[in-house]
């Protein structure tokens, strides 16, 4: 009798793990059929250069800089040649955050990455306008607090020579106080904006003049990368802009605050020198001087030809992308998509 309890004992024993392994089994199967490794990497390499349907990277573990991690989004596969190792995504958290399995598990569970497309290989591209959740976004953006009252913004501004009270006066930047609680989106290197360092935010404009995502500035740490978008996420279509130009591309029109005539547009490059022009314009409201002109900032895939049919027939648009073969490319494609309706032509940027 007290053999055959403890037979039976056994037995549930045994089924009870079983189905524990079958339901273990399921979920790992679930997360990683909805996590696209793409992504993932991207979350913590920061930036990718296409090698025919696979990505390189920079391994996040060594410092030399070559592109030794490559990913191959048709498979959901990773492998880093300078360590010799590889994997799934379980197997990427596991090494790029020294972390056991179960921990991995449970980061992936959570995760609000994109899934990956169907494996097909006719398949479309991924959506390169996909933006952050709208509420998370405003959520993140409402909790910033101005750039003034943030010693680490306030020393990256004064080494450009610019008063943060100008930022705040013209509602081009906010800063995201340090522990400050952030979406899963908003990590760079697998740590959260504030804990790298990005913590100046400037907000990103969509053809029609809505905030679609932010554009994160480094103001502290050791970070290589000085400005970073949100993991997962394409900044395609989306500019930086000043609230004269935000008008302008909600309506289409001369902006009412714009006395100027032709009206009178200037492209730069970058939240830096989007952040100078918002000080000097801010200067001029200071001592009562009517707006010149509109800002717009521009980097890598920032600007379309939708934002482009927002531009005015007959403006003025000085393009002043850096002297350098990125910002001549970036030139280049603006001019194209303005002429001939409307007065586009190069011009050098000032010295910084």
């Amino acid at each position: 009798m007290i053999c055959q309890d403890r037979t039976e004992r056994v037995r549930d024993a045994l089924r009870d793990h079983a189905r524990y392994q079958q339901v273990e089994k399921e979920t790992v199967e679930s997360v990683k059929a909805r996590t696209d490794i793409v992504a993932l990497v991207e979350e913590t390499v920061g930036e990718f250069k296409r090698e025919g349907s696979a990505f390189l990277a920079a391994c996040p573990r060594k410092e030399h800089g070559r592109l030794a991690l490559k990913v191959w989004p048709d498979s959901q596969r990773w492998k880093c040649y300078a360590c010799d190792t590889g994997g799934d995504c379980f197997d990427f958290i596991q090494w790029s955050r020294g972390v056991e399995f179960h921990t991995a598990l449970d980061d992936l569970r959570g995760s609000t990455l994109p899934p990956p497309l169907p494996r097909n290989p006719s398949r479309p591209k991924r959506d390169h306008k996909a933006r952050p959740p709208r509420g998370e976004l405003q959520e993140l953006w409402g909790r910033a607090v101005p750039v003034a009252s943030d010693a680490a913004a306030c020393a990256w501004c004064e080494k450009r020579s610019i008063d943060p009270a100008n930022l705040d006066r013209e509602g081009v930047a906010r800063v995201a106080p340090r522990g400050a609680r952030v979406p899963r989106w908003a990590r760079f290197g697998g740590e959260p904006w504030t804990k790298s360092g990005h913590r100046l935010l400037f907000p990103l404009y969509d053809a029609a003049g809505e905030m679609v995502s932010l554009r994160a500035r480094r103001v502290e740490g050791e970070s290589e990368r000085k400005a970073i978008n949100p993991a997962g996420f394409s900044p395609s279509g989306s500019v930086l802009a000043m609230p004269a130009a935000v008008e302008m591309l909600r309506t289409g029109k001369r902006p009412k605050r714009i006395e100027a005539d032709p009206l009178r547009i200037v492209i730069v490059e970058g939240d830096s020198d989007l952040a100078s022009w918002a000080n000097r314009i801010g200067n001029r409201w200071e001592h009562r001087r009517p707006y010149g002109e509109l800002i717009i900032g521009v980097f890598s895939g920032a600007w379309s030809p939708e934002i482009a049919a927002r531009v005015p027939d007959a403006a003025q648009c000085a393009v002043r992308t850096d002297p350098d073969r990125t910002g001549d490319s970036y030139a280049e494609r603006i001019i194209e998509s303005l002429i001939p309706r409307v007065d586009a032509r190069r011009s050098r940027p000032e010295t910084k």
